[in-house]
């Protein structure tokens, strides 16, 4: 991202300050299209890009993701830094590899509006669902009976018959205005015991008794496929963040022919994004903020 306004760098992180084993990434690097061996454990690392928008109600809007492993390209766990044309030196990781880095967009860059879209398929059932019971993470009843029997019973999901297939829970309160909040369900079912009617649901999630529920799925042969950008934003100005569909092999680098689009700006990962702390963490999962 290269802006003639500077930008404000809230707080950064080095990676030698979370990769202990650092210090012994030697060895051949990769020339960007044929990947090398890597030369240490590939392991997972907290890593995190935030991006701060300022409203015209003087508020921010807050982007967070997470950033990709490189270790087979760069020999780095992940590739990020920041730098200026003047005065880089004065600067505080200035031109270092970052593992986590937060920063603020000039006032004159605003949202004027955000565009979402996914590949989830909403899942049907005879009645209006809501959370009656919960503890943590844990779903254990909705409507009254096992929250895990609503998917074990549901004949859409069953037919499938495929562990590829990915659900999602989308709660809401309406009594709070306030935006629906989508979750992965990370397990659930099983019929064994109690625990076997509960759903559990991913780390960070918000639930409250009364919550509106919404199942979604997410069908195993969309899971791998990306989501075509729409038509009528392909060439927008403006941010888009993603979440990227999951990596199943090695695949070559694509020569295809060069696109250069003005005042357009992407970043995403397999992780999901967060906006304004929602999470949009299903694969295929697109959202383009329109600035003035």
């Amino acid at each position: 991202m290269w802006l003639d306004e500077y930008i404000t760098v809230n707080d950064s992180v080095r990676l030698e300050e979370r990769d202990d084993n650092l210090e012994d990434n030697t060895g051949e690097e990769s020339n960007g299209v044929i990947p090398v061996r890597a030369n240490r454990p590939w392991k997972k690392m907290q890593t995190r890009l935030q991006v701060n928008l300022h409203n015209s109600d003087n508020g921010i809007s807050t982007i967070t993701t997470s950033l990709a492993n490189s270790a087979f390209y760069f020999r780095d766990l992940c590739f990020m830094f920041y730098t200026r044309s003047h005065g880089a030196d004065q600067l505080i990781n200035a031109n270092h590899n970052l593992a986590d880095l937060t920063l603020t967009l000039p006032k004159q860059i605003r949202p004027t509006g955000f565009r979402s879209w996914n590949k989830l398929e909403q899942l049907s059932f005879d009645e209006d669902l809501a959370v009656t019971e919960h503890n943590h993470n844990l779903i254990k009843r909705i409507n009254g009976q096992s929250a895990a029997g609503y998917l074990e019973n549901c004949k859409r999901i069953m037919n499938l018959g495929s562990k590829d297939t990915k659900i999602f829970i989308e709660l809401s309160n309406l009594s709070v205005q306030s935006e629906p909040r989508l979750y992965e369900v990370v397990a659930g079912g099983g019929g064994w015991g109690e625990k076997g009617k509960m759903l559990a649901i991913s780390a960070g999630c918000e639930i409250n008794t009364g919550d509106s529920v919404k199942f979604f799925m997410l069908h195993p042969e969309e899971r791998y496929k990306g989501l075509a950008v729409p038509l009528d934003v392909q060439n927008a100005s403006g941010l888009f963040v993603e979440t990227t569909v999951e990596e199943k092999e090695y695949r070559d680098a694509q020569h295809e022919e060069e696109r250069v689009i003005q005042n357009q700006f992407g970043f995403g990962s397999e992780l999901g994004y967060t906006i304004n702390g929602l999470q949009y963490n299903a694969g295929g999962s697109l959202t383009w903020i329109e600035l003035e």
